[in-house]
């Protein structure tokens, strides 16, 4: 039987109509439906004017390929921050505790998520929060139903839950009425817990410059030891 998340990844591939297209999504769906915990980040745009999918970018053949050149995915924060958060939360291990982001066990976590953007066109280095918007009033649709069908365990905006409409996620299972911070004096990081298979975590943008590495994947990955122990 054909892999349902492969189905309805080709399927909301066919919908992300963009020009120039930039195909975001489920990045491996074999890898994905055997993910112990499935992660979706939600983030705003791609800093890029090319065409070119996720699907390769994030998978361990074009890592590899592009280790040692200057196009190595792994040297750029936002990367790093998402591939060392996903492995900590996936295989419930403290930061400290995580292998290098070179590894091949690490970085080949990036197969195992989903990755969605609010604006499906290329942007530039710094997005614009009325264009965003604009982008998530014209694509509202097609993301619910990202967020929907891909199921995800956890689910993390990085700086992009303040252009969805809560109510809309409230009806797909996502009611985020109980607000948890993991840190008070940095106030980087709230979570969500739903139920003992659903967590909702609203960071910062993995590429704010602002929030360090350290800090940034420590506060994702407790999130997600936080919640595990309330359903143990």
């Amino acid at each position: 039987m054909e892999n349902k998340f492969k189905i309805i990844q080709d399927n909301i591939s066919k919908e992300i109509l963009s020009k120039p297209p930039i195909v975001d999504g489920i990045i491996n769906s074999e890898k994905y439906a055997k993910a112990k915990t499935r992660i979706l980040w939600v983030l705003k745009e791609p800093n890029s004017t090319e065409s070119w999918t996720y699907q390769d970018y994030l998978s361990i053949a074009d890592i590899e390929t592009k280790k040692d050149t200057k196009a190595n995915i792994l040297v750029y924060p936002i990367f790093r921050k998402i591939i060392y958060a996903s492995y900590g939360l996936i295989n419930n291990k403290e930061y400290a505790n995580l292998p290098v982001a070179e590894e091949k066990e690490v970085y080949s976590i990036g197969e195992e998520i989903a990755y969605i953007n609010i604006k499906k066109t290329g942007g530039g280095a710094k997005s614009d929060d009325k264009e965003i918007q604009d982008s998530y009033n014209k694509n509202e649709e097609l993301l619910l139903k990202q967020i929907e069908e891909y199921k995800p365990n956890i689910l993390i905006f990085g700086n992009t839950l303040k252009y969805f409409n809560l109510e809309e996620l409230t009806k797909l299972g996502w009611n985020l009425s109980d607000k948890h911070i993991i840190d008070k004096e940095t106030n980087n990081t709230h979570y969500y817990p739903i139920s003992n298979d659903k967590l909702c975590i609203n960071a910062y943008h993995p590429a704010y410059w602002s929030v360090n590495m350290d800090v940034y994947c420590t506060e994702i990955i407790n999130a997600g030891l936080e919640w595990r122990a309330m359903y143990k």
